[in-house]
């Protein structure tokens, strides 16, 4: 799970370890009561700074108006949307090769027991 933080240098895109933690207020505070805890549970996958202080306020803004800024679309797309993309991209050719294999393997024991 991926979870967008705002903060006042830029935006973070943070990766959740353990989903079912997240379902008790009580394992998400025991998931920061220390430093080890949390870097276990939590990585840090993205982080976009701010140009200056306007650039944060505008951004800020944007979201309370409803908006989405177009430096956070670029940054979800770029970490998010390409990523899974690519992720999903490499299954596909795996299995592509799983399944050219296991044909190829079939072919040749065809011939080899003469069932065509």
């Amino acid at each position: 799970m991926l979870v967008l933080f705002e903060t006042p240098a830029g935006y973070s895109l943070f990766q959740i370890n353990n989903k079912k933690k997240l379902q008790k207020v009580e394992n998400i505070i025991e998931m920061f009561n220390d430093p080890d805890t949390v870097s276990e549970n939590i990585q840090l996958e993205a982080f976009r700074k701010f140009k200056d202080t306007e650039h944060a306020v505008n951004s800020l803004t944007k979201l309370n108006e409803g908006e989405l800024p177009s430096d956070l679309k670029k940054f979800l797309q770029n970490n998010i949307v390409s990523k899974n993309i690519q992720k999903t991209l490499l299954c596909i050719y795996y299995l592509f090769l799983i399944i050219l294999n296991i044909l190829i393997l079939f072919r040749l024991l065809s011939k080899n027991c003469n069932l065509y």
